[in-house]
C-alpha cells in the first residue's frame, strides 16, 4: 500500500490534506513538529487526536491512518545549505521559520515526498513564494492530485529548501473551498475541530498571530469570538515598531531560557 508522508498540525490546511487522502487505499503517516515555544501545541495535538478517531470511524475512509509521530524541532540536525538558502528566501519574501525546519527534518529523514499544506490565498507567503520561483507543475496519481517544483527548472534556493516536498490539493483550494468540501464530504466535526491560533487567549482563539489574522482577512471573522476581533483591530491600529520590539522581547526571553 502507498504511504503518504504529510505534515499535521491540526490547522485546517492540513486537516483537509489529510481527509482528502483518507478516500483513497492508501497508508497516511502524519507528523508533527513539537515547538516547546509554541503556546498552541496541546490545543493542535488534541485536534489531531480527535480529527483522526473521526476519519478512522467514517464510513467513506478507505486510508489506514497510522499513529502521529512527534518529533521535537530542537533535535533536527543543522544543515548549513538549507539555512543559507532559507535565508536569502526569507530575505525576499518573507516566509516563516518553519519551512527551514521541513526542509531539514524531511532531508535527515529522508522523506523525499513529504506532503506540506500550502493553501491559495494572497496571504500565504509560503505558497505564493514556492509558486512564483518553483514553477510547480501539477500531477496525476492512483486517482489524486498533487504539486511539486520542477527541480530542473526552479529557483536554485527554492530547490533546497521545497524540493523534498510536495503540495496537495490545498495548493490551489481557497479557504473557504477547503470549508465547503469539507461539509460536503459529511466532515462538519472535522472542520469544527481544526486549530490554527499560535498565542490562545483563555483557551480560545487570539485574534492578533499571523494565522489568526490570516483567518480574518480572509473573512472567517465568524470563527473568532467579540474579544478576539476586537484584539485584532487593535493590532491593526498599533504601529509596526511597536510589535517588533514586543518580537525582540520574546526571542530574547526565550534565549535567556525565560520564557
Amino acid at each position: 500500500m502507498e504511504r503518504i508522508n504529510c505534515l499535521w498540525t491540526g490547522g485546517l490546511d492540513s486537516t483537509y490534506t489529510v481527509a482528502y487522502f483518507s478516500r483513497f487505499e492508501v497508508e497516511i503517516q502524519p507528523y508533527y513538529l513539537l515547538d516547546k515555544h509554541r503556546d498552541s501545541q496541546k490545543y493542535e495535538l488534541k485536534a489531531i487526536e480527535e480529527i483522526a478517531e473521526i476519519l478512522r470511524a467514517d464510513k467513506d475512509t478507505k486510508a489506514k491512518i497510522l499513529p502521529l509521530i512527534t518529533y521535537p524541532v530542537e533535535d533536527i540536525k543543522k544543515d548549513t545549505e538549507i539555512n543559507e538558502a532559507y535565508k536569502r528566501i526569507r530575505d525576499k519574501s518573507g516566509i516563516g521559520s518553519q519551512y527551514g525546519w521541513l526542509a531539514r527534518f524531511a532531508k535527515e529523514h529522508d522523506l523525499s515526498e513529504l506532503y506540506v499544506s500550502l493553501v491559495l490565498s494572497p496571504n500565504s507567503k509560503g505558497r505564493n513564494t514556492v509558486a512564483k520561483y518553483g514553477n510547480v507543475q501539477q500531477h496525476e496519481k492512483n486517482g489524486y492530485t498533487y504539486f511539486e517544483i520542477d527541480n530542473d527548472t526552479a529557483d536554485e534556493d527554492i530547490k533546497t529548501v521545497f524540493g523534498r516536498m510536495r503540495f496537495p490539493m490545498s495548493f490551489n483550494t481557497l479557504k473557504k473551498d477547503e470549508f465547503r468540501i469539507l461539509r460536503e464530504m459529511g466532515l462538519d466535526e472535522v472542520a469544527k475541530r481544526v486549530w490554527f491560533c499560535f498565542t490562545p487567549v483563555n483557551g480560545e482563539k487570539c485574534g492578533t498571530c499571523n494565522p489568526c489574522r490570516s483567518y480574518i482577512k480572509d473573512g472567517f471573522e465568524d470563527m473568532f469570538s467579540e474579544e478576539a476581533l476586537k484584539r485584532y483591530e487593535r493590532f491593526e491600529k498599533t504601529p509596526h515598531w511597536v510589535h517588533q520590539l514586543r518580537d525582540y522581547r520574546n526571542l530574547a526571553l526565550i534565549k535567556l531560557g525565560l520564557k
